[in-house]
């Protein structure tokens, strides 16, 4: 498929958002409100973005909430052209290297705010943020 830039992605955006419903349903069923992909190849099954290089203390990723269809798209900024022609994402983070973490991590906030608006269980913890931001912070 097509993405809006004129570049080749390997299926259609139809079957990359039926892939991201796939894991909201399961993180549904698992209890997880956000998830932040940073697996190559998941990124790839999720978004159809594919690179030679993940920096190792720059995440690379997308984000999913719960309560949310919006997938974002989550890299650095040097990055941004070549997100822009290839990637299937609602939104998304570019980030400068200096501000990786804290930004990350405000993207990650975001999501789960948007969950927790649009969450019917009230008073659950919210473990998968404060997973997230304390490891990425670790590194």
């Amino acid at each position: 498929m097509t993405s809006s830039t004129g570049m080749e992605r390997p299926f259609s955006d139809a079957e990359y958002r039926g892939r991201a419903r796939r894991v909201r349903d399961e993180m549904a069923r698992r209890g997880v409100d956000v998830l932040l992909v940073l697996s190559p190849p998941n990124l790839y099954y999720l978004t159809g973005f594919e690179s030679i290089w993940y920096p190792p203390r720059a995440p690379v990723g997308a984000l999913l909430a719960a309560g949310d269809e919006r997938l974002v798209f989550v890299d650095y900024d040097r990055h941004r052209t070549l997100v822009e022609q290839v990637a299937l994402y609602d939104d998304a983070v570019f980030y400068d290297y200096s501000t990786a973490v804290a930004d990350v991590c405000a993207a990650v906030r975001r999501a789960d705010g948007a969950t927790r608006r649009s969450a019917s269980s009230a008073g659950r913890s919210r473990p998968a943020r404060r997973w997230c931001c304390n490891t990425l912070a670790s590194r």
